[in-house]
């Protein structure tokens, strides 16, 4: 016999696994929602979601404070911890191969938590390939009223729900780099400059970087861009990345690839941004590391430094 003070096996299962213990609020065939009491304002502000939608997979992570237990999954490495205050959005689109087709992977399959709600769904709900982390069932307001499939009355009110194990995350999307060449500069007005470059190939003049602070908040993105390697599950990156809160270096600095164009800012101006001004290619103000050409024949400068324009990013 079970001593008097023994945990359930549903409780030894939850203490196990440092999961957060979820009652039961409300299911309507394949999605069910339950309520927590977070230990920590970190866990009460953190959201997390990540799931499969037919040939679409997310993951996404927002207002994840450093007490948070997913911040180390979502820090950089190379970059300083003590300037970091928190991940105020990360996230990764992507599109991926129907494997539901042949049986693989579940046609959808989505979870998420925040404040003190959390939500999972699963498709299908049903049969012998029901997913066991989401019952089908039906109830509102806490109260439960019946199984689904099969049909089956079990009534229950706020009842403890198994916290939902980890879904097995697949590798973060690995894209093409773009291979940029000699970059020419089209034009600077005071701290801001545009210039292009000559794509060699289609991959070449294809996706979207961009890497940039303002003020408080840093920026490293990317989207629209193709896997290194073909026939990778992930076929094609919709976007990912990461928005930061940290402490403040500079009023305003970031460098930014759209296809085949720069556009490169600095305030207060830097060496790489000097404060000029270029039309068209003509100098009409600026140092002399900035050619004094005639119009539309474009000055070449530097492209961007690998460490410039590195990945970095991480999702949850």
């Amino acid at each position: 016999m079970m001593e008097p003070n023994s945990p359930t096996p549903l409780t030894a299962k939850i203490i196990e696994s440092g999961a957060t213990q979820e009652h039961y609020c409300a299911s309507c065939c394949c999605s069910i929602t339950t309520l927590y009491a977070p230990t920590s304002l970190a866990l009460c502000l953190g959201q997390l979601a990540q799931g499969l939608s037919l040939c679409v997979a997310h993951r996404s992570a927002c207002c994840v404070l450093r007490d948070h237990p997913k911040y180390d999954e979502l820090f950089i490495s190379g970059e300083d911890k003590d300037d970091v205050c928190c991940v105020a959005a990360a996230g990764e689109y992507a599109l991926v191969k129907p494997l539901f087709l042949l049986g693989q992977k579940p046609i959808a399959k989505e979870s998420a938590s925040g404040c003190c709600c959390a939500r999972r769904c699963a498709v299908p709900c049903c049969g012998d390939n029901a997913d066991p982390d989401v019952p089908s069932s039906f109830g509102c307001y806490g109260a439960k009223c019946c199984l689904c499939f099969p049909f089956t009355f079990a009534p229950a009110c706020c009842e403890r729900v198994a916290p939902l194990a980890p879904l097995k995350e697949d590798a973060a999307f690995d894209p093409l780099p773009a291979a940029v060449s000699d970059l020419h500069l089209i034009c600077h007005v005071c701290c801001c400059q545009q210039a292009a470059y000559v794509p060699a190939t289609i991959q070449d003049a294809f996706g979207v970087e961009d890497k940039s602070m303002c003020c408080c908040l840093t920026s490293d993105v990317r989207g629209c861009q193709l896997p290194r390697t073909a026939g990778d599950y992930k076929l094609f990156l919709f976007n990912a990345g990461q928005c930061r809160c940290v402490r403040p270096q500079f009023a305003c600095k970031g460098n930014t690839r759209t296809c085949f164009v720069f556009y490169k800012y600095a305030l207060p101006p830097s060496d790489e941004v000097p404060c000029a001004c270029v039309v068209c290619g003509k100098k009409i103000a600026g140092p002399e590391k900035i050619k004094d050409d005639v119009p539309f024949t474009f000055a070449k400068i530097a492209a961007p430094s690998a460490e410039a324009m590195a990945r970095g990013t991480k999702v949850v």
